[in-house]
């Protein structure tokens, strides 16, 4: 959607603080976009104590999906580019809720901290995207600035203006040649009236080791927006979101830029747990795992973003009859941006109908307590004998052309509230697309080629190590 202007999402949100991200750094891999070598960063839950966007301790269990419903329902809108009356509608439930993220870059899961520039003394907590492509952050001096706990980002000595090796960039419909000095200058809008307005430049990014932390990581030239005219309200009452920084692949995205141009990520349940993204060599995939592969499609919104070719699904091994099963299947979004899963309206009423079955056979309850965690239509009492890791579960398979399957269990398909002793389906039924969350991304090694266009994955017991 780079060239619809696409407004999706993983982000990278930038939040400057006057600490030391590297305290002294005496040893340096650097790696240049040229190079093949790998790192890895580490991938901050929203939820975590480390987290910028981390919400306070005092949210029990409830309150905590209601907010990830919440913020995975204004994802989805903005994914389905709904009318402004409905992103209305989300936005009185979030202020219903106390809740304040923008619908532009709402819902967004995982952040991770770099150094941009040669300022050793800039921490930033970046938000990964895979869904957008531009790189930028507010720069100083900027002409119109939104609010920022901290200071802005300012030219250091190792930026450097495009130059003709990147020509090819530099083009419409999103970037402009300025005719007076050259430079590439960009607006990129968003929803809600929101923009932000600059110029490209080039730059280095340093990221550090969680487990040694005299090893930093360098990435030099890496292409990326100086923004000095932005909305007030870009993000709204975050003050501690400096920018975006995009993973889709649009050439000059993130990834794009860096010679192996994979990517990985296995994602750790329960909530507000880390994982790690890795980049090149520093992916494993282990000996004797078996990967299945399935590969990007180009759908009539993008060839940018990773649509994966989805043709049916199946529970217990028994393929469900879909009504328009052509309309349902065409393709799907894998997206770690949402937490819950969306499933198109006519498939989910097939799973819940073979779900409610299931669970009858077992003689569990259905639970209708009032007060359930909105849109989410199925939930059942615990049994005496049960525990959030035992409790009876059926398997969903996803399947894509090629005949790769995506197998979704207990961990994958539940959210257990352990206060009321429920445990609830965490899939939404939606008009119009499908859109496997992060959620039931859990506990399952992904890895994103995408020089050949091809996502790889295997079920795992343990993300560590991943």
């Amino acid at each position: 959607m780079e060239s619809r202007k696409l407004t999706m999402t993983m982000l990278f949100l930038f939040s400057s603080l006057a600490i030391p991200l590297f305290p002294q750094a005496n040893t340096l891999t650097v790696v240049g976009n040229n190079s093949s070598k790998g790192f890895s960063l580490e991938l901050i839950h929203r939820d975590s104590v480390d987290s910028p966007l981390y919400p306070g301790g005092n949210l029990t269990s409830v309150e905590l999906l209601q907010r990830d419903l919440v913020l995975s329902e204004s994802r989805s809108l903005w994914l389905e580019e709904e009318e402004d009356e409905s992103s209305a509608t989300v936005g009185r439930r979030l202020r219903d809720l106390n809740i304040r993220p923008t619908l532009t870059h709402a819902g967004s899961m995982y952040t991770v901290k770099a150094i941009i520039g040669s300022n050793p003394w800039t921490v930033s907590h970046l938000l990964l995207d895979t869904r957008s492509g531009l790189v930028w952050t507010q720069t100083e001096p900027c002409n119109t600035c939104f609010k920022h706990d901290g200071p802005s980002y300012r030219l250091s000595q190792s930026f450097h203006r495009l130059d003709n090796r990147h020509a090819y960039i530099c083009r419409p419909p999103i970037f402009h040649r300025r005719r007076r000095d050259g430079q590439c200058t960009y607006i990129k809008r968003y929803r809600g009236g929101r923009y932000t307005r600059g110029a490209l430049g080039l730059e280095q990014f340093s990221f550090g080791s969680k487990n040694d932390p005299t090893r930093k990581t360098i990435i030099h030239e890496v292409i990326f927006g100086t923004s000095y005219n932005n909305s007030r309200n870009m993000f709204s009452n975050n003050r501690k979101v400096l920018g975006i920084l995009g993973m889709n692949m649009a050439e000059y995205s993130f990834v794009m830029q860096m010679a192996s141009r994979r990517f990985s990520y296995c994602l750790f349940p329960g909530h507000g747990v880390n994982s790690h993204l890795r980049f090149g060599t520093d992916i494993v995939m282990p000996r004797g795992t078996v990967y299945q592969r399935t590969s990007f499609v180009t759908t009539d919104l993008s060839s940018l973003n990773y649509y994966l070719p989805w043709v049916g699904i199946s529970i217990n091994g028994r393929a469900l009859n879909i009504n328009r099963p052509r309309t349902a299947f065409e393709w799907c979004i894998i997206d770690s941006g949402a937490s819950a899963t969306f499933v198109i309206k006519s498939v989910y009423d097939a799973i819940e109908e073979s779900f409610v079955e299931y669970y009858q056979r077992k003689h569990m309850r259905r639970s209708y307590i009032h007060n359930r965690p909105r849109n989410l239509r199925l939930c059942y009492d615990m049994r005496p004998e049960d525990s959030a890791d035992t409790f009876p579960s059926p398997h969903v398979e996803f399947h894509f052309d090629g005949g790769a399957t995506l197998r979704l269990g207990r961990i994958q398909l539940f959210y257990v509230i352990k206060e009321k002793g429920i445990f609830c389906l965490f899939m939404i039924p939606s008009k119009h697309r499908t859109l496997i969350g992060a959620h039931a991304q859990r506990n399952t090694h992904f890895v994103y080629d995408v020089s050949e266009r091809q996502l790889h994955f295997a079920p795992t017991n343990s993300c560590g190590g991943l």
